[in-house]
C-alpha cells in the first residue's frame, strides 16, 4: 500500500477573495503535483453538514482559516486540518463547555497553556468525521501520555507552522507533510 501524501497550501486572508476558487485551483496543483487525472469542470461542494468536498472524489480536502492566514490541505485519502491562532480568551470557561472532561482535567493541570493545541487537534478530528463541532465533547485527543498520536484509529499530528500558531491534521495514515504558499 502506497501512503498518500498530504499537501498543505496556505495564504495570507487578506489575499483570499474567493475561497472557494482558490481550493480549486490548488486542488488542481495537487492533482498535477501527484498526477491525478481530474476533470476540467472540478467544484467545490459542501456536505448539507458543511464539510467540504470536490466534485473529483479521488482528491479529499479539508479547509481552515485563523487569525490571518487561510489554508486548505489535500491528500487522496480522508484528512481534518485545523489551524488556530493562538489569542486571549477565556480558556477555562471555553474548555469546561466545549471540551471533554478528560481534557478539561488534563488542561487544568497544564495550566491551560495547551489550550490552542486540544483546539486544533479536536477540530480537525471533527473536520475528518465531518461532524463539526457538536461532536467535540463525545471524544478525546489526550490520553496518559498528553496529546494522543490517534483517535478511534485516525493518526494525529502537530504540524509546525508560523509563531502564534497551532496546525494540527488528522488522517488514516500520516507519513508525507508537505507545506507550500499558495
Amino acid at each position: 500500500m502506497i501512503t498518500p501524501s498530504i499537501t498543505i497550501y496556505f495564504k495570507e486572508k487578506e489575499l483570499v477573495t474567493d475561497s472557494s476558487s482558490l481550493a480549486v485551483a490548488m486542488a488542481w496543483d495537487y492533482a498535477q503535483t501527484h498526477r491525478i487525472t481530474v476533470s476540467a469542470d472540478m467544484q467545490l461542494w459542501r456536505t448539507p453538514a458543511g464539510k467540504p468536498y470536490l466534485s473529483y472524489p479521488q482528491i479529499k480536502l479539508s479547509l481552515s482559516d485563523s487569525g490571518q492566514y487561510w489554508l486548505a490541505a489535500f491528500s487522496v485519502a480522508e484528512i481534518g486540518v485545523d489551524l488556530q491562532q493562538h489569542i486571549d480568551c477565556r480558556k477555562a470557561a471555553l474548555a469546561q463547555r466545549f471540551f471533554h472532561t478528560d481534557e478539561y482535567h488534563w488542561l487544568q493541570n497544564q495550566h491551560f497553556d495547551p489550550f490552542f493545541v486540544v483546539w486544533a487537534a479536536k477540530e480537525s478530528y471533527a473536520k475528518y468525521t465531518g461532524e463539526g463541532l457538536t461532536s467535540f465533547k463525545h471524544f478525546s485527543v489526550v490520553d496518559g501520555q498528553g496529546i494522543a498520536k490517534k483517535i478511534n484509529n485516525v493518526e494525529l499530528m502537530l504540524v509546525p507552522f508560523q509563531p502564534g500558531y497551532t496546525l494540527a491534521v488528522c488522517a488514516d495514515v500520516i507519513a508525507d507533510i508537505n507545506i507550500k504558499r499558495a
